[in-house]
């Protein structure tokens, strides 16, 4: 939150207690990123590309409705693309 840029190679990773399907929304983001699901096993279950930063409150929540995941990795939009990561 808050950040104008992230460096390539960087990114935030979330830790949750048991795999669900995890909701994101962009609140105070102010670059567009790539997020994506990794489940226990770490294979990644969901990418949702290049979401946008938050223009209105309600931010809108991202994520998917199936395809559980214990791990969010964010990191800079197009990045996941670029580096050959797919579902």
């Amino acid at each position: 939150m808050g950040r104008k840029e992230l460096a390539t190679g960087s990114g935030m990773l979330f830790v949750f207690p048991r795999e669900g399907t995890w909701q994101f929304w962009m609140k105070d983001t102010l670059i567009s990123l790539d997020i994506l699901r990794i489940g226990s096993g770490g294979v990644v279950t969901h990418i949702a590309e290049q979401v946008p930063p938050c223009l209105a409150d309600p931010c809108p929540a991202y994520g998917p409705t199936a395809g559980a995941a214990l791990y969010v990795l964010e990191i800079a939009s197009g990045m996941a693309k670029q580096s050959g990561i797919e579902v």
